[in-house]
């Protein structure tokens, strides 16, 4: 069954309204009547709930005209398509509907051939549209074999081959070339993937993957997406690998920590507005090296990888879970590499099957009891010593018991050396996650307490706490939304008005001096903020104080 489009039809005049609802007969034409209204006002709240395709409206209206209701239109939803219908043939009409890119134009008296004809001319526009979006498919698997194919090789090379210095030059003569916006001098890498929907693609194989990403519609929309919103920010470029959108970011300044919340915010929300789907963001540290794209991109993987496995997190800084200084690695995929991204992450499942595998290529490599069982120690070695580094615990009973127990297993088989070796290394692994969990903790109960210290300070700002705590600014922020539910601007706030209303209540200060006296230079901002916050001007805080208000 053919899906009908809805249609909003408004007009002041209930006789002309009334006559053409009832004479027309919408379901041949493809429509349904979800609503009418005689002003402006009562159209949009119709609108917004009912989100039709359609709205046929009568220009000159009282409470809220035909010029205002299709700005509000266009704001809630700018793909609703408008009719116009008016008793005056104005020129100043005429150049406001086209600059509002109304689709229909009528003159009064209308008829209902006159509205059948309007929207036919509707339909088939947006029919047009509609055709052009199942188009898109083939138009990308052109897309991909033209110019973009190259672009998207240069791209995936950049986070994937490893570039030494004197490679510079010849790799930025081809971002030139190629024309990529990502001119530098620093970089940022985000790694995004929708969270899993009914689409099983996280249990297909990377390469199958691309093969999916370049036939499906809706990646490319993702990358278009991402790109215009990137771009009202910083120059970016961003293309589907291996199972996610991967976005470069080029900017000017080594620190975009206002500008990166904002543009990271913006493609949340653009998502679950245009796809109604939330993401997981991962996002590296940024750097001023071309050549170290590739260490970014692997940040970014691990911030995306521990963004999944931890409970209640969208988006993750890959300092999220590496506060501590980050050694200078070659991230290719060696031994010791990949078990510190594991145990960094906490991640046992994974872990333990790459243990299993490595244990397995030794084992084949070399099958005698002693090379496994020196094999086991070196691992066992490995895997402390990573653990040590990322707690800062040297000693402790769990770490001498793995220890001995793997010494005293000299003699045992490869299968029980394997059960012991993994069953310390998962208590390792929740010790890690503790510690880091209490290191959260620790941190969010100091910012806390120097925001209670220096809220007086008109200047003190979340750039200004993160200093102060030897943080960055972006983990800061992530840390005290994911561990309080609050902002660090909305916590301030907090604190701010809590104590204003204090002095107000306590003392006979000023508004002025009660403003200055918890951070407000500016005394028509402050009461501004109370009104906002309280529902109360300074004043009528007073007066509800005194009337003995049970608000206050």
């Amino acid at each position: 069954m053919t899906t009908r489009r809805k249609l909003v039809f408004v007009d002041d005049e209930t006789f002309v309204l009334q006559s053409i609802v009832n004479l027309m007969d919408w379901t041949s034409l493809g429509y349904e009547l979800v609503g009418t209204a005689s002003n402006g006002q009562e159209a949009l709240a119709i609108i917004e709930e009912t989100c039709p395709d359609v709205v046929i409206t009568d220009i000159c209206m009282p409470l809220m005209d035909g010029f205002e209701l299709s700005q509000a239109i266009y704001e809630f939803d700018p793909t609703i398509k408008i009719i116009f219908i008016s008793g005056h043939d104005k020129f100043d009409y005429a150049q406001n509907a086209i600059r509002l890119n109304i689709q229909e134009y009528l003159l009064k008296p209308i008829t209902p051939t006159d509205i059948q004809a309007a929207l036919s001319r509707v339909s088939q526009n947006l029919d047009a549209q509609r055709q052009s979006a199942l188009d898109m498919q083939e138009m990308t698997r052109e897309y991909m074999t033209t110019i973009e194919a190259s672009r998207r090789s240069l791209l995936i090379s950049l986070v994937t081959e490893p570039l030494s210095l004197e490679d510079t030059s010849y790799w930025q003569n081809r971002i030139n070339l190629y024309q990529l916006e990502i001119p530098g001098p620093h970089y940022t890498v985000i790694s995004l993937c929708p969270r899993q929907s009914s689409s099983p693609i996280h249990a297909i194989s990377p390469d199958m993957r691309d093969i999916l990403f370049a036939e499906e519609l809706s990646w490319v929309s993702y990358r278009k997406t991402v790109l215009e919103v990137c771009h009202k920010y910083l120059p970016a470029e961003a293309f589907p690998f291996a199972g996610k959108l991967i976005i470069i970011l080029s900017h000017d300044k080594p620190d975009i920590s206002a500008s990166l919340d904002l543009l990271l915010q913006d493609i949340q929300q653009t998502f679950l507005k245009n796809y109604r789907r939330t993401l997981y963001l991962g996002i590296s540290q940024a750097s001023s090296h071309l050549m170290d794209l590739k260490r970014l991109y692997h940040q970014a993987l691990q911030a995306y990888d521990y963004c999944q496995s931890a409970p209640n997190t969208a988006l993750c800084y890959y300092d999220d879970f590496s506060v501590e200084m980050e050694s200078n690695l070659d991230y290719d995929a060696t031994p010791d590499q990949r078990l510190l991204s594991l145990i960094k992450i906490a991640s046992y499942p994974e872990f333990e099957d790459y243990i299993v595998s490595l244990i397995n290529q030794s084992h084949r490599q070399s099958s005698t009891p002693s090379a496994d069982y020196l094999f086991f120690l070196e691992l066992t070695s490995r895997v402390i010593r990573i653990s040590q580094n990322l707690t800062g615990i040297q000693n402790s009973p769990l770490i001498e018991s793995f220890m001995s127990q793997m010494v005293v297993a000299s003699q045992a088989p490869v299968a029980d050396l394997m059960q012991t070796f993994l069953a310390h290394s998962k208590k390792l692994l929740l010790l890690i996650q503790s510690e880091r969990q209490t290191l959260k903790e620790s941190l969010t109960q100091q910012g806390l307490r120097l925001m209670q210290q220096h809220y007086q300070d008109p200047l003190f700002t979340g750039k200004r706490l993160a200093q102060l705590m030897h943080v960055s600014p972006n983990y800061l922020s992530s840390l005290f939304t994911r561990e309080t539910g609050q902002s660090f601007k909305e916590h301030l706030i907090q604190i701010r008005m809590n104590k204003a209303k204090e002095l107000l209540l306590t003392s006979s200060a000023k508004v002025q001096e009660v403003a200055l006296a918890v951070g407000y230079t500016d005394t028509h901002y402050f009461s501004y903020s109370t009104k906002r916050y309280f529902g109360l001007s300074p004043r009528q805080i007073r007066e509800a104080a005194q009337e003995g208000s049970p608000s206050l």
